[in-house]
This record gives C-alpha cells, sequence and structure tokens, in this order.
C-alpha cells in the first residue's frame, strides 16, 4: 500500500548490503517501537511483530498508563478499509492501520515502513531491474510508483524479493500486469516475510 511522504533526506554513507530504499532521519531511538493496539487483530499484530524481532534489531515495547510518558512517540495499530502506513518515526501518536483482509505478510510490510523502509521500486535504479507499464495502472494511484530520488537512500543492489516490493499487479485496473521484472523467472511481490536485504538495511539502520 502507499506511504505518504516525507521531508528531504540526509545522505547515507556507502555501505555494503543488498537492496532497500531507507529514510534516515526518523529512526526510533534504540530500535525500541512503543506501540498501542486500537480494534485491532491482536494475534496477527503478535505474529508480525514477534517476525521482526526474531530477524533483525528492532524490539517492540507495549505502552501502558504506566510507561506512557517515557513513550510520547508510538504506533497505534488501527483498524481500516485499506492497509497502510507512514514511513519512519513521527510525533506522538502514528496510526497504522490494517483491513481485515490484511495477512501477517501485509502487516510485516507495513510495519516495515513504520520502520523506515520504502517500497522496493521506488529506487532510484528501479528501471535498470523491473519495467512500470503506466498505461496499466488505476490513474489515481500513479503516484504510489513514483521513485524517491531525494527522500530515500539507496542501500545496495535492488533487491526483487523484498517484502516492501510491490506484486506484478498492483493497482491494476486494465487486468494486465503494472510491474514486469525484466530478467525472465524473477518474481516480485511476497508477503511471506523480510528478504535478506531488507534484513541487511534494517540491521544497518538500527545497530545494537
Amino acid at each position: 500500500m502507499a506511504a505518504r511522504p516525507l521531508p528531504a533526506r540526509q545522505s547515507l554513507p556507502d555501505a555494503e548490503f543488498e537492496g532497500s530504499v531507507v529514510t534516515l532521519d526518523r529512526r526510533w531511538p534504540r530500535g525500541e517501537i512503543a506501540y498501542q493496539l486500537w480494534d485491532a487483530n491482536a494475534a496477527l499484530i503478535t505474529e508480525a511483530m514477534a517476525h521482526w524481532e526474531q530477524k533483525t534489531a528492532i524490539r517492540f515495547i507495549r505502552r501502558t498508563a504506566v510507561n506512557a510518558g517515557q513513550y510520547p512517540d508510538f504506533l497505534a495499530f488501527i483498524r481500516d478499509e485499506h492497509c497502510w502506513s507512514a514511513v519512519g518515526r513521527s510525533r506522538g501518536r502514528q496510526d497504522l492501520a490494517l483491513s481485515d483482509n490484511c495477512s501477517v505478510g501485509n502487516a510485516i510490510h507495513e510495519i516495515g515502513h513504520a520502520v523506515g523502509l520504502w517500497h522496493e521500486q521506488s529506487r532510484a535504479d528501479r528501471d535498470a531491474h523491473i519495467e512500470i507499464l503506466w498505461d496499466n495502472i488505476d490513474p489515481d494511484e500513479r503516484h504510489n510508483f513514483e521513485q524517491n530520488m531525494t527522500d530515500g537512500d539507496d542501500i545496495g543492489p535492488y533487491d526483487c524479493g523484498s517484502i516492501m516490493h510491490y506484486g506484478a499487479y498492483a493497482f491494476s485496473y486494465t487486468g494486465l500486469p503494472t510491474i514486469v521484472p525484466r530478467s525472465a523467472g524473477v518474481q516480485i511481490g511476497q508477503r511471506i516475510g523480510l528478504s535478506d536485504g531488507d534484513i541487511a538495511a534494517v540491521n544497518a539502520l538500527y545497530v545494537r
């Protein structure tokens, strides 16, 4: 789903990691993300957070009346008809929405945005790896295929296996593909779990 735009980013030093597009100036301190649940699927969210904690340096802390003062910035998991999240840490309450149709993989993807990951196909080098078929994209959704040239930093080579990558038919209104890999047999849009590239990028941002 679409990530909300953020201000320009500072530059990222050279790093040898697999591909991701990251935002640097809205990282969560110490990689700790406080959260609360509002009418959300607790079991699904718990499983998605466990995946993140197993694979990366990110840690989730349940925000309560007792520790609320310690965590003024927090994720509020809410129920909505769509799945969406801002990119990186915002100030105060930060909503992350999941619909009743969201899978654990979808939740992992949206948490990825909150952690600081843009969509993989937003990379500056994406045209060397995929082709965007603009004529097949719903005109109202074309903004979702824009590149993050000035508000994101690419880490390492392009990663078609990233959980942050759109699928081949994302936002199609013709029934035809909207994204085609330039290499035969390459799969995009998996929602199973974080790829090696996703993990390496996040651990580079959040060194424990």
